[in-house]
């Protein structure tokens, strides 16, 4: 599925300079990903706040019934691990697992090794 008609919806919240990242992803049509997820998650608006309407995040996070795997990353400074392992703590019977990479936030899109080693036994089970 081509981003390009869902791209222009989307006013970026940032436009970083290309990265090595950025050169990595251009030619699978993926470079815009931060930018469309950045404008489609703009916390500012309260677009993406659970808790709203719902007693505040943890009340609505404990509510969670779901099997839930939450995925942090080492170098992740967006979403910490820290962040990440506390969201964790307030879904019931999530597991937590790491992915260890270099490139921060964006390591879930090419850490497909070690994701499909995470994500893969939590589907099959």
């Amino acid at each position: 599925m081509s981003l390009n008609g869902i791209l222009p919806l989307f006013q970026p919240c940032y436009t970083p300079a290309p990265t090595l990242h950025d050169r990595r992803l251009r030619p699978r049509g993926l470079h815009r990903v931060g930018d469309l997820l950045g404008g489609a998650l703009d916390l500012s608006h309260g677009a993406g706040d659970v808790g709203r309407g719902r007693g505040g995040v943890a009340a609505a996070l404990a509510r969670i019934e779901a099997r839930t795997l939450v995925v942090g990353i080492t170098t992740d400074i967006i979403f910490t691990p820290g962040e990440m392992r506390e969201l964790h703590g307030m879904i019931p019977g999530s597991r937590y697992r790491e992915i260890d990479s270099p490139f921060g936030h964006d390591g879930f899109l090419v850490e497909h090794e070690q994701l499909d080693g995470l994500l893969s036994p939590f589907m099959e089970n």
